[in-house]
């Protein structure tokens, strides 16, 4: 008898798989930082494809043991047309956003994560997906402003980290854009999307550590270290595959703009994480400047809700004037009654 994995009715699952997204995200941040600044284990390309493949094995172990569906069956076309380019832009945010931390604080980092928002309105504009608007435009000053305050506030400023982070927040853009333009299939559930879509970002991030992190890895005998201590290996690349799922779990439970909201309120308290624990320095001028952020990152999100409630609204009143557009009106001078097209 198969068991499949759905998802359960009532609050109480919502506020789970948020909290449990939260927790993992968090530790696996933490753990990560530790293993690349402490470890010694200074390959974050690789470190980050230990997660797709554990993300891979483990949707693959769920499917063939018949605990969660497998619907989709996609070609070799339709894999190179919507997953090559997705697992691309996927390979890129991880590899670059994980080396950051090689260079920048972990409180800085989620700082400057603030700016997504500002990057994807870029990429979606270019692509001619959306229009600029004046509260669209207000919401992004505020948080470019208050990035770049934030930058010119860091201690341990480092360019060659910051240019990491801008470079993976405009591949998860990208990504973002991709998806919306190319994905247009639907997955039974979180655990079939990691099926299909983890193999093609754990291959783009193997090619990604031949050239920038072989010679490397083989000089340093890095491969040792996983053999030194394989648990907490193995716990940063199940926690991958966790933080998978509950991502996806979170955007179909809720939707894609509540997992923007929730995703910043967590930057914030792995900023505070990062100042109390880690010993990161947060300056006055950074606090008040993320605060400047991440009320830009809220009025940003409230714009594109809005945007989307117009476009809903109009879609009814399509629809409601294709309903109406002809009616039965009596004629007072005959007997039967006529159709005849309404005034609108």
């Amino acid at each position: 008898m198969s068991v499949h994995f759905t998802l359960q009715d009532g609050p109480l699952y919502t506020v789970a798989v948020c909290l449990g997204w939260a927790a993992t995200s968090t530790t696996l941040i933490l753990l990560n930082n530790y293993i690349l600044n402490e470890d010694g284990f200074h390959y974050p390309i690789l470190l980050c494809s230990l997660g797709q493949l554990c993300s891979y094995l483990g949707s693959f172990f769920f499917i063939h043991m018949g605990w969660a569906e497998q619907n989709v069956h996609l070609t070799p076309e339709q894999y190179v047309k919507q997953i090559l380019p997705i697992g691309l832009m996927s390979a890129g945010t991880l590899a670059t956003g994980n080396a950051a931390y090689m260079y920048l604080s972990v409180s800085f980092i989620q700082m400057l994560k603030a700016g997504t928002p500002a990057i994807t309105l870029f990429c979606l504009f270019m692509f001619g997906m959306i229009n600029i608007r004046k509260d669209l435009l207000i919401a992004v000053g505020l948080i470019v402003i208050g990035c770049a305050a934030s930058a010119y506030g860091e201690i341990a400023f480092s360019i060659i980290g910051f240019m990491m982070m801008v470079s993976s927040e405009t591949f998860e853009a990208l990504k973002l854009v991709m998806t919306q333009k190319l994905l247009n299939t639907t997955f039974s559930g979180p655990i079939e999307g990691l099926y299909h879509t983890t193999p093609i970002t754990f291959l783009c991030l193997i090619v990604l550590v031949i050239p920038f992190e072989g010679s490397t890895i083989l000089a340093e005998s890095g491969l040792s270290k996983i053999g030194n201590n394989p648990l907490m290996y193995l716990l940063a690349g199940s926690l991958g595959f966790m933080v998978n799922l509950f991502i996806m779990a979170v955007i179909k439970r809720t939707n894609s703009l509540s997992f923007k909201v929730l995703g910043q309120a967590k930057n914030v308290g792995v900023v505070l994480m990062g100042a109390l624990f880690l010993g990161n320095t947060v300056t006055p001028l950074q606090t008040g400047s993320y605060g400047l952020s991440t009320a830009g990152f809220f009025v940003y999100n409230k714009a594109m809700e809005n945007k989307t409630k117009k476009g809903q609204e109009k879609d009814r009143d399509l629809e409601l004037g294709s309903r109406i557009k002809y009616i039965a009106v009596p004629q007072v001078d005959e007997k039967d009654v006529k159709i005849r097209p309404a005034s609108m």
